[in-house]
């Protein structure tokens, strides 16, 4: 009897889908470094921190702050259109699935585009052009509007971009004696996650002599080659299930 191809992916169950976005505060974590080192002290991800920041630069009346943090709002903006409509595409959404395949789809293109703006940096220095580190900056705002974007998609509650709700979810959980159940665990893994992020983002920023983006792509590329990884094993778990 001829084999009949297989019409949908593998599914990854909640706890995996989980943890496997996690590791995207890694890339949250170290772009946000860069580009608030390198790019004008502003961030790629936290946009409360950029509307603060753009209130405060109204006030003190300092345009060049103010410019960044529009640019970064409107890109992020912009990131989040384009990742919500790769995520939901038709034939993104499957029944069941913790990662549906719009999420992949909508993640490898933020992967293109950091790969871009790798070469952005190489081929213009952004500490010395202005016109770079703003392009810099806004593509790194709509990279991270995608991943926000894309991770909204998954089956699972989970957040990579804004954290402040995670972090008060894990104290609430251990102030009331609750202990910490699996998604507030993968919070707080996402948290100590952003923080070495942001570590090894800034030491690319300080001490490395390659672009820094390198970084964010290099996360980001492991977290898809993980994915794919994890995926595959549970396609050959349920071979082996129906074959049973």
């Amino acid at each position: 009897m001829p084999s009949v191809a297989r019409t949908t992916p593998p599914t990854l169950d909640a706890t995996r889908a989980r943890y496997l976005a996690v590791l995207l505060c890694l890339t949250s974590g170290s772009l946000d470094a860069i580009s608030f080192l390198a790019l004008g002290e502003v961030f790629a991800s936290v946009m409360t921190g950029n509307v603060v920041f753009s209130g405060i630069a109204l006030v003190s009346g300092d345009g060049a702050v103010l410019l960044a943090c529009a640019l970064a709002l409107c890109s992020y903006v912009a990131g989040v259109v384009v990742g919500s409509r790769l995520a939901a595409s038709p034939g993104a959404e499957v029944e069941g699935q913790h990662w549906p395949p719009g999420v992949t789809r909508a993640l490898r293109c933020q992967l293109g585009l950091m790969l871009l703006l790798c070469l952005g940096w190489v081929l213009a220095d952004p500490a010395a052009h202005d016109e770079a580190r703003l392009a810099l900056l806004a593509g790194s705002a709509g990279a991270m509007g995608i991943q926000g974007a894309a991770v909204r998609r998954l089956g699972v509650t989970v957040s990579t971009t804004y954290m402040t709700g995670a972090l008060t979810t894990v104290i609430e959980s251990v102030a009331l004696g609750k202990g910490l159940p699996p998604g507030e665990r993968a919070a707080a893994l996402g948290l100590v996650l952003l923080c070495v992020g942001a570590a090894i983002g800034a030491l690319a920023v300080t001490e490395a002599s390659w672009p820094s983006y390198l970084v964010p792509a290099t996360f980001l590329a492991l977290t898809l080659l993980m994915h794919g990884l994890v995926a595959r094993r549970s396609g050959r778990s349920e071979a082996r299930s129906s074959v049973r």
